[in-house]
């Protein structure tokens, strides 16, 4: 279900087997927290100390218990099965990151990067457009070229539409995994409190468009 993309990122734990790779995958992803809880603080400070750690919490520990699976039940799943929500919201945060400090091609490329799993690039992307707005052209011509240049296998005879229609028969029917909220989580909170920025933001990048028609 995931964009060739994700073999780029994957391909060092080929060296290892299979036990091995999801420890060390687990392992890299929670090291990622700290700087995850990092790049929140840097998006969200100047919405008060009251809100970044409400945010934060939501991020990285998603309170969600089950008689079980502990205190959060889309983290005990995610470290259980070595899936890469983690490292998912961690390429999306440094996209919106990156956006905020003005590096529009960094934040396209990282933006890119985080489309393995396509859903939440799609979700993401107004946010996206926000962060970037002062150079949203140069963002989004970094974010089509990364895309292209990180999944050009699909071009290989047979590949785009095998992987086509594996979306639209199974992949249409894939039900949403409560790890799947990790990323989730993280786009909705930034969204509800910045919805009036990101309002102005596409409003913004449709009225031109209008206007050249």
């Amino acid at each position: 279900l995931y964009l060739p993309s994700f073999l780029l990122v994957i391909s060092p734990l080929l060296l290892l087997g299979y036990p091995q790779a999801i420890s060390a995958f687990d392992a890299l992803q929670f090291a990622l927290l700290p700087v995850i809880a990092w790049l929140v603080y840097s998006l969200v400070k100047e919405k008060g100390l009251a809100t970044t750690f409400f945010v934060a919490a939501i991020v990285l520990l998603l309170p969600l218990p089950w008689p079980g699976w502990g205190l959060s039940v889309p983290y005990f799943w995610l470290w259980k099965e070595g899936q890469a929500k983690v490292f998912e919201t961690f390429l999306i945060l440094c996209s919106f990151y990156y956006g905020k400090k003005n590096r529009p091609a960094i934040s396209g490329v990282f933006l890119a990067l985080s489309f393995f799993d396509p859903r939440f690039g799609v979700v993401a992307f107004p946010l996206f457009v926000m962060y970037n707005r002062q150079s949203i052209r140069a963002a989004a011509t970094w974010l089509t070229a990364a895309l292209m240049a990180t999944n050009v296998v699909l071009l290989y005879p047979g590949t785009g539409a095998g992987f086509l229609g594996m979306v639209l028969s199974s992949g249409l029917t894939t039900i949403f995994y409560p790890y799947a909220l990790v990323p989730l989580a993280a786009i909705a909170a930034l969204w509800v409190l910045n919805r009036r920025e990101v309002e102005s933001a596409l409003r913004g990048l449709i009225s031109p468009a209008r206007r050249g028609q």
